[in-house]
């Protein structure tokens, strides 16, 4: 890992009633670091990301946040420390313009009009088809650009940590390299990000590292050059073909 750890999620069991689904995971975030966490269905990764942004509470946890321990504060308190999670489903208000989306999580957190402009100014600049539509109602947007326009909205929080889950899910091909290469940039500029994604390949194409969950546990971590050469990875992940000593593998997870 390069730069001074941001993010020290240690979760020692999360649950939904009485089914565990995390057990002992620790995930680091460096300042200026996409973190790509894969898995099945099922794996735990949306639970992980809900444990950290304190969506889901009856977790034992400690998250750490540049040394700042999170554990006991509220999913607002969270957010106001600057961990920011942009869930799956493209959650945008529908009767509302696409400005009016980007400004109510400015006007959330007391934003200034400086700051409100310069935050506008940065979601524009990642996605600029947000700007071309900025007097649209978000229901007349595309399932893609409403994507964008979710992940808009992450970013108008003034976010240190943005966490997405499933940018890609039921976007097109052309759209999916759009969201890939705007993560990026976002992490090229400093921003830190953990990126949930059934799209394998293109999460360690921008990501720096990676963990690979199973489970509710840890099966892999490394760097996602690492990952993405790796053939249990390959085979479960990225579309290879199994080869015998990755049968075990492939059984188990």
């Amino acid at each position: 890992m390069s730069g001074n750890v941001l993010l020290r999620a240690a979760v020692s069991s999360s649950r939904y009633g009485a089914v565990e689904v995390l057990h002992d995971v620790t995930v680091e975030v460096a300042e200026g670091e996409i973190v790509a966490v894969l898995g099945s269905n099922g794996a735990g990764k949306t639970t992980l990301l809900r444990t950290i942004s304190g969506v889901l509470v009856r977790a034992r946890a400690e998250i750490l946040l540049d040394g700042r321990d999170l554990a006991r504060f509220s999913a607002p308190e969270r957010v106001r420390a600057g961990v920011v999670h942009v869930p799956e489903g493209r959650r945008v208000f529908a009767d509302l313009t696409v400005e009016e989306n980007l400004e109510v999580p400015a006007f959330a957190r007391r934003a200034t009009s400086a700051d409100l402009r310069s935050c506008l100014d940065q979601v524009f600049d990642v996605f600029p088809i947000l700007a071309e539509r900025r007097s649209q109602r978000a229901a007349s947007l595309s399932g893609g650009q409403q994507q964008m326009l979710a992940v808009g909205r992450g970013l108008m929080s003034a976010p240190r940590l943005l966490m997405v889950d499933e940018a890609s899910l039921g976007l097109a091909p052309a759209t999916t390299d759009e969201m890939f290469a705007a993560l990026a940039r976002l992490g090229a500029g400093g921003l830190s990000v953990l990126l949930v994604e059934q799209n394998a390949r293109a999460s360690l194409e921008i990501a720096t590292r990676a963990y690979v969950l199973e489970h509710g546990a840890v099966r892999l971590a490394g760097t996602a050059v690492e990952l993405l050469h790796d053939d249990r990875v390959a085979s479960t992940y990225l579309g290879g073909a199994l080869a015998a000593g990755d049968e075990q593998f492939a059984r188990e997870g």
